[in-house]
């Protein structure tokens, strides 16, 4: 398949699942003190965010919280640098060396 040329739509961020809620803290910590732009996912399921509440919300959504808590993205549109590349990798693989990120 051949890559998407930048003119076209392209994703923008790229959903990476931890393994805990603390090795998702861990990795927002060190991507912005590197100034990669991680991010977190979801501050919650969806249900529990008031603006986007549905017919169900009150109901407990476990596997959506425990989802939202474990969810980072990280940057991969046309701006990051080779740098950068380089630099979320290292930061993806030394989680997932330990059992952390997949």
């Amino acid at each position: 398949r051949a890559p998407v040329p930048v003119t076209q739509h392209a994703p923008v961020r790229l959903p990476v699942l931890c393994a805990s809620a603390a090795e998702r803290d861990r990795l927002l910590d060190l991507g912005a003190r590197r100034g990669l732009g991680f991010s977190r996912m979801y501050p919650s399921s969806l249900a529990a965010i008031q603006e986007l509440t549905v017919t169900n919300a009150d109901q407990a959504c476990p596997g959506a919280e425990a989802l939202a808590a474990r969810l980072i993205t990280v940057p991969v549109h046309a701006h990051v640098s080779p740098a950068d590349v380089d630099a979320i990798r290292s930061l993806l693989q030394s989680g997932s060396s330990r059992g952390h990120a997949k």
